[in-house]
């Protein structure tokens, strides 16, 4: 049997962490093992608990934390996991968050 993928979804909308849940939640290699609605909470859980999981779902624009604040700190503390990003408004935004994460992965 394939090792099950520990997903944490990190989202201001609760209706998107609610869904990626729903979604997975009959899967065999993908297991969402928690949500979290504003970046504070999440970092504190993500740095806490770096080997709880193997792919964070991050939306980028937060309350108290954004997205790329958390990928920077995970970065820091020397936590290197898959990130997928979640983006649904501001594409206009897009340009310059490519720029940001470029900068935060080949620094």
């Amino acid at each position: 049997m394939k090792k099950q993928v520990k997903v944490v979804v990190v989202d201001d909308n609760e209706a998107v962490i609610r869904s990626v849940k729903d979604y997975f939640k009959d899967s065999e290699i993908i297991s969402v093992i928690g949500g979290f609605t504003n970046g504070k909470d999440a970092l504190n859980y993500l740095l806490q608990y770096p080997d709880q999981y193997d792919l964070l779902m991050l939306d980028l624009i937060l309350t108290q934390f954004d997205g790329i604040r958390i990928i920077e700190e995970l970065k820091n503390h020397n936590i290197n996991k898959k990130i997928m990003v979640l983006q649904s408004e501001e594409f206009k935004l897009w340009e310059q968050v490519t720029l940001c994460l470029n900068q935060l992965i080949w620094k």
